[in-house]
């Protein structure tokens, strides 16, 4: 019943707010978003206690049992242990081995002699087959 009871003082208050923009003048389409931003605003104000009971009836309806996405959420975790044990890894080290990679990768690139042409940088001279041209 509190969630009955939130839905219709939700209701009320953005009807409220769009009588009282009608009597104002508002008759366009602008009516019905301003009545339903200065409900939404209005309700989050003043009906937390309603809003809190509801909520506390739907988990006591709900047992607190898990939603059909947490669920899911839960298979896919399993599914994906499941896979690294097959391939005889834990999670630990493959997160491990890409940050080292990450952090590894920019050093790789200064040290390998490579132009800045492929990483999007100026040419640092060391990059051409002839001489390095001089530098101003």
């Amino acid at each position: 019943m509190p969630l009955l009871t939130y839905t219709l003082l939700r209701v009320a208050l953005v009807v409220g707010a769009g009588a009282l923009l009608y009597v104002l003048g508002v008759r366009s389409w602008l009516l019905v978003v301003l009545a339903v931003l200065i409900g939404a605003g209005l309700s989050y104000v003043l009906l937390a206690g309603p809003r809190q009971a509801a909520a506390d009836d739907l988990e006591r309806r709900t047992g607190g049992r898990p939603t059909n996405l947490e669920k899911s959420l839960a298979r896919d975790g399993d599914d994906e242990d499941a896979q690294f044990d097959a391939l005889g890894q834990d999670y630990a080290s493959v997160v491990e081995g890409e940050e080292a990679e990450a952090d590894a990768a920019p050093q790789d690139a200064e040290h390998t002699g490579r132009g800045a042409g492929e990483h999007g940088g100026a040419p640092t001279g060391d990059d051409t087959d002839g001489p390095a041209s001089p530098r101003v």
